[in-house]
């Protein structure tokens, strides 16, 4: 082969990185994409809420007027409107005074197991079928992770009419022995 040639042959990978990065600033260049200041960068990583594990510009719970409500009307344990929070006002989910109330479980005080286990249903587990599952050595920890934000996980609908048309069904809850398979 011609050495000319060969030396031409040699620029092809350079040409076409080139060509690639000049089509990649045309395409920016159009659709009005900027890199980010390096100043930007660094106060991005300095927007971190290391209590909730999420950007201190969207923490919710440190942040409550991001909700779009009152800053004062804030429940920060549970992430909601104070005036709205049924684990702190559980009077709010009957409307009238909580007498039936368990406060340090947030249930009804009547089916309250802990307070009360004489209200439990026990019975046996069923036979294992499937494979075994082994726990994991903090699978029954009695708290969660730092970061853990299931706290913050609550489905809430506009309006009935919302309710309606997502076509949720509810059932009621039972509580029932269950084995530790996977089928």
């Amino acid at each position: 082969m011609n050495p000319r040639l060969r030396r031409l042959a040699g620029h092809i990978p350079t040409v076409i990185t080139f060509g690639l990065l000049a089509a990649l600033a045309a395409w920016g260049h159009r659709t009005g994409w900027k890199l980010s200041p390096p100043t930007e960068v660094a106060e991005q990583r300095e927007d971190w809420c290391e209590a909730h594990n999420v950007p201190q510009s969207r923490c919710l719970a440190c942040n409550p007027s991001l909700a779009g409500g009152n800053a004062n009307d804030w429940c920060k344990e549970h992430g909601v409107p104070e005036s709205k929070c049924t684990v702190c006002h559980p009077e709010i989910l009957t409307g009238a005074a909580a007498a039936d109330w368990c406060r340090e479980h947030g249930v009804p005080e009547s089916q309250c197991t802990t307070c009360h286990p004489e209200v439990a249903v026990k019975g046996t587990a069923p036979p294992p079928e499937g494979r075994e599952v082994t726990w994991k050595d903090d699978a029954l920890r009695l708290t969660n992770a730092r970061n853990c934000q299931i706290h913050l996980a609550y489905v809430q609908f506009a309006s009935p009419a919302a309710f309606a048309k997502a076509d949720v069904s509810l059932e009621q809850v039972q509580q029932r022995p269950m084995r530790a398979t996977v089928e």
